[in-house]
């Protein structure tokens, strides 16, 4: 077990996300917490991020972050995934062990991860597995069920917050389906009978069909 908050304290961290912070919300500070989400429906074509806040006292509220806002604070909280695989490979070459990746294909092929960090791995045995696929993996494997049915977090913000709210437009179970039928050269339409959804959700969950949304896709992950 790592403490890293005084590092995190030493690089930063929670100092630029604060300063960031405030220049939207000039009176947050002690007592609050915040996460930034996506606002709108998941699989909808148009959505944008927000700063979710939670005051000592009071209800919750949302702010539309500009672009600076959330550059610094995303950058200022990866310094925590950076900071853990810091950790991770120290305790690896201290071992003359080897870090095994976490990162799955959904991950990899939306370019959900942090550079340097939960994307780093000197190898990554579940790489090609879908992410319905990793949850079947514990199963099998016999991992409890506490375990299993625990709502995963990257736990990086103050506030509890999903992938689905942070990146991923739809639940996983969908985004397999249709990164399945994507990639044997299926169709939206398809998909989207087969799924009973609309066709527009289909497109917004899976990313653009055509050439060019492909290769802004495979840009962003390299």
């Amino acid at each position: 077990m790592e403490d890293i908050t005084s590092i995190l304290e030493a690089q930063g961290c929670e100092r630029h996300r604060d300063e960031a912070t405030r220049k939207l919300v000039p009176e947050y500070g002690t007592g609050w917490t915040c996460k930034i989400a996506l606002s709108g429906e998941p699989g909808t074509p148009f959505r944008i991020f927000s700063l979710v806040l939670r005051p000592p006292e009071g209800a919750e509220t949302r702010v539309r972050l500009d672009s600076e806002a959330y550059r610094v604070i995303v950058a200022a909280m990866n310094f925590k995934q950076r900071t853990r695989t810091l950790l991770a490979y120290f305790h690896a070459d201290r071992l003359h062990y080897a870090v095994i990746g976490t990162s799955n294909r959904l991950e990899s092929d939306h370019g959900f991860f942090v550079k340097q960090s939960d994307g780093a791995g000197d190898f990554k045995p579940i790489a090609h597995l879908y992410k319905s696929q990793v949850y079947e993996l514990p199963e099998y494997l016999g991992i409890s069920e506490e375990v299993r049915s625990r709502q995963p977090t990257p736990d990086t913000y103050p506030l509890a917050q999903t992938h689905e709210e942070f990146y991923f437009p739809a639940p996983n179970q969908i985004m397999d389906l249709c990164m399945w039928a994507r990639d044997r050269g299926g169709s939206a339409e398809q998909v989207a009978l087969d799924l009973g959804r609309p066709v527009d959700y289909i497109r917004g969950a899976a990313g653009p069909y055509s050439d060019r949304g492909k290769e802004d896709r495979h840009r962003h992950c390299q």
